[in-house]
């Protein structure tokens, strides 16, 4: 099992779902500092740091989405390492055995259509392989107009 012990500002911030530029604005209000800032500047967050974030309301009350092709390697490991990153937190696994995706009958739809409600603030894809170049590119659209962070564990 992969465990982060220290998450550079990028990741940390794609994981809470703000900007890098709101991390940099806590920091110097003192409302959230780096667990530790390098010689050359650069910020890191812990784990305890993501958890107290994440169980924060004043962030959001929308849900981090897992999802991941159920014929993939990794499934065991993608859900434990989810499990264990978003202890506490509003967290979905959507495992999709469908193929080709079919939008109506699928976790991928599901999705699409949690996001556009303002359900998601954070989708977590087990690798980039995950959903194809289309649906990736209808993921980055929707994840735009509705304010929703993707990240890729692999």
């Amino acid at each position: 099992m992969i465990v982060i012990k220290r998450y550079p500002i990028g990741l940390f911030a794609s994981l809470v779902g703000v900007t890098t530029q709101t991390l940099r604005n806590w920091d110097k209000s003192g409302k959230l500092k780096p667990e530790f800032v390098s010689d050359t500047g650069y910020r890191y967050y812990s784990d305890a740091q993501l958890n107290a974030l994440l169980g924060d309301t004043g962030v959001s009350q929308r849900k981090i989405v897992g999802y991941c092709r159920a014929d993939e390697p990794c499934l065991q490991e993608f859900k434990e390492t989810m499990a264990q990153l978003y202890q506490g937190v509003a967290l979905d696994i959507v495992v999709d055995d469908t193929f080709p995706i079919d939008l109506e009958n699928s976790g991928l739809g599901s999705l699409f259509l949690d996001i556009i409600k303002f359900k998601v603030r954070v989708v977590v894809l087990s690798t980039s392989d995950s959903v194809s170049k289309d649906m990736r590119s209808v993921l980055d659209l929707l994840a735009k107009n509705f304010d929703v962070s993707v990240v890729i564990w692999r």
